[in-house]
């Protein structure tokens, strides 16, 4: 009898033991991949990123070329946020001014883009996906003033820019003018006066870190690193200075 009891208590002991074991190991596992998402997360693009002293540091990643990417920005500069819809379904919404979204590899070939805005015309327009491409959807607006300056009308419209989805050996700096100015002049990194014509991208050799400016404002500051690339949309604010978002 005592032996039985000895052999109950044997297995009521181990069991807990190896339940105790399991919760270890669990919580063990649970700190180990949050330290691993902390130390090498993973952005939409399959690049690898490495925090280092605080400073994000890519490291390019080929991506898969039998893919399309996609990324999308919310330029509409008027008062009001635009609600997107791929293909007839919400995204994330609403979308306020510079705000962008990112997505992973598609097989897509193409796609149906629209935008509605409180203050401005509602678009729509299809876009192609091509393989290989990273193609970046944008939305802004055509806006007509009055003699005082004040919008009287606002038209929302989608336009794209598709680049190499490959890694390049060289690192450059497209910037795009979304702005209401049929040719705007910026300094680049507080040197260079560089024109970009409305809606027609810019590109230059650049690594490491830049900046825009428009006389003592600063537009934008970023870093592009090597072998890589950044792309830059510039538009009007609400409160008549630029502003810019970027994508690396």
């Amino acid at each position: 009898m005592t032996r039985v009891r000895l052999c109950q208590f044997n297995v009521k002991f181990y069991r807990r033991g190896l339940a105790n074991l399991t919760v270890k190991i669990v919580r063990i596992s649970i700190f180990i991949w949050f330290a691993l998402a902390v130390v090498v997360p993973v952005n939409s693009y399959g690049q690898a990123v490495e925090k280092k002293s605080g400073k994000v540091v890519k490291k390019p990643q080929s991506r898969d070329l039998d893919k399309s990417y996609l990324r999308l920005i919310n330029a509409v500069h008027v008062p009001g946020d635009l609600t997107v819809a791929i293909n007839g379904v919400e995204r994330r919404n609403p979308y306020g001014l510079g705000a962008t979204m990112l997505s992973m590899g598609t097989t897509a070939e193409s796609a149906s883009f629209s935008g509605d805005h409180p203050e401005s015309k509602s678009a729509q327009k299809a876009v192609k996906l091509p393989k290989g491409k990273v193609t970046t959807v944008f939305y802004y607006a055509d806006v007509k003033r009055n003699d005082e300056g004040k919008v009287v009308s606002s038209t929302t419209k989608i336009d794209s820019i598709s680049q190499s989805a490959d890694v390049s050996d060289k690192s450059t700096l497209t910037i795009v003018s979304l702005s209401e100015a049929p040719l705007l002049t910026l300094t680049l990194s507080g040197s260079k006066a560089i024109s970009l014509p409305r809606l027609k991208p810019v590109t230059v050799p650049m690594t490491g870190a830049f900046s825009l400016t428009k006389g003592e404002h600063t537009v934008i500051s970023a870093e592009v690193g090597d072998r890589g690339s950044a792309l830059v949309f510039v538009y009007n604010t609400s409160s008549g200075k630029l502003g810019a978002s970027v994508f690396e």
